[in-house]
């Protein structure tokens, strides 16, 4: 039965080398060995790269298990929100920040969910929909809106980027994420929209207030010319004042002087109130019909300012 080995030989230098023995026996009739005929063949240069090779291979190994260890150490550590799911949409790997961000302790906890969980169910139509298709297309999405859903129940505002590696038939077989959590900044958003709403609703009242001074402004001189026309005409009217032919009027021209006082002092409240906009329009008390006709109370009437 013929053999193989390799065994080392001391060399005529002293030097060790490696050879390759092969030898092959022959037999007689009975099938005894009567003699070997062999060969050996140095080998010590195939070797010594051989061993050399697999050195390397074994450093290389190491080199890539440290390395491997260490991205897996800056993917835990790392102060970004990360998480990796399969082609089924199961968490396989996710980041410590990922997990302080929302509120769980241990990644064990996660680990093997679908990632749809912890959305909202407006979210979950959106991701399974639309980004599904977007993600096959393009393999890589930026900064997609979604609202997850925290362990204590809370919701969180976040933005999502993504890259998906694809099978063999292209299919989505892996897919790598980060999560930018701005709930903060869309609150901060909110709350300069609702500013930004205010002050155009204070700018357009005041241009009202403006213009509502403006108006009252002018009804007060035009009152303020009534009044001095009406005085005017009492003047010389006070001398026919028992007579009975111009009593009545006497009385109509009083009547009007009264109620031309009455809404000069009236048109500044009125015109304050107007310009305040959130105070209500004082109400002018209505006189009775008989005490209209009455010469010491004159009737009031509400000012159209």
């Amino acid at each position: 039965m013929p053999y193989e080995i390799e065994y080392r030989l001391r060399h005529r230098s002293g030097e060790y080398r490696w050879v390759l023995g092969k030898a092959q026996p022959v037999r007689d009739e009975d099938g005894r060995i009567t003699r070997w005929y062999g060969s050996c063949t140095d080998t010590h240069e195939q070797v010594r790269i051989r061993e050399e090779l697999a050195a390397s291979q074994d450093r290389l190994e190491a080199a890539v298990k440290e390395r491997t260890q260490e991205l897996s150490e800056l993917y835990r550590k790392t102060p970004v929100a990360l998480l990796s799911t399969d082609g089924e949409g199961r968490i396989v790997t996710v980041s410590e920040r990922w997990l302080s961000f929302m509120r769980y302790d241990h990644a064990e906890e996660v680990l093997g969910r679908s990632v749809t969980e912890f959305m909202t169910p407006e979210c979950i139509a959106e991701h399974e929909g639309a980004y599904s298709e977007r993600m096959a297309e393009t393999k890589v999405l930026y900064d997609l809106p979604y609202t997850v859903i925290k362990r204590d129940g809370e919701r969180a505002e976040v933005l999502v980027s993504a890259h998906s590696s694809l099978g063999a038939a292209g299919q989505v077989d892996r897919v790598m994420a980060s999560v930018v959590d701005v709930t903060e900044r869309k609150a901060a958003e909110a709350a300069r929209d609702e500013a930004e709403h205010a002050l155009r609703q204070s700018q357009k009242l005041e241009t009202i207030g403006q213009l509502t001074g403006g108006v009252a402004h002018d009804f007060n001189n035009l009152l303020m010319a009534v009044r001095s026309s009406l005085e005017l005409l009492r003047k010389p009217a006070t001398v026919l004042r028992g007579c009975e032919t111009f009593g009545m009027q006497f009385r109509v021209l009083d009547l009007l002087i009264s109620l031309g006082k009455r809404c000069a002092r009236a048109c500044p409240t009125r015109t304050k109130a107007m310009l305040t906009v959130r105070t209500p329009l004082p109400a002018v008390p209505r006189r009775s019909a008989t005490t209209c006709c009455s010469r010491s109370t004159p009737p009031a009437r509400p000012s159209s300012t």
